[in-house]
């Protein structure tokens, strides 16, 4: 079989097509279940900071910590650095709070929040 240009250019652009899409799909299965562990977890820190059970807001936030810790790869490949570090940041901030039992956690949560949403979010700028 005889490849001119024009035919190897269409290959290659439907090639290139193709495994953008099993990239976007297996991104998207990928970092599901996370999104879904990441905002339950906040939203029963929200109800123990509401409650003042601060042992339970304490391991919601490390639950939050070791998800990610556990999807670092697949989320770091998905996103910029800046979403990263946002989101640690935020993490952090919230850990200190819950810490220090400060009810100001509440706060953060709604930022961290979205933050999640940001970095379980399949290809966000396009």
């Amino acid at each position: 079989m005889y490849f001119d240009r024009e035919k190897i250019r269409l290959w290659l652009a439907l090639v290139w097509v193709i495994t953008v899409g099993f990239m976007w799909y297996g991104f998207n299965v990928g970092l599901n279940d996370p999104n879904k562990i990441m905002l339950s977890a906040l939203d029963r820190l929200e109800n123990s900071v509401i409650k003042e059970d601060w042992e339970q807001a304490g391991a919601e936030i490390s639950l939050l910590n070791n998800t990610f810790i556990a999807n670092k790869f697949i989320i770091r490949v998905s996103n910029s650095p800046e979403d990263l570090s946002t989101f640690r940041r935020e993490l952090n901030e919230a850990a200190v709070l819950v810490k220090n039992q400060e009810d100001d956690v509440i706060t953060q949560i709604g930022g961290l929040r979205e933050e999640v949403r940001t970095i379980t979010t399949v290809f966000l700028g396009i």
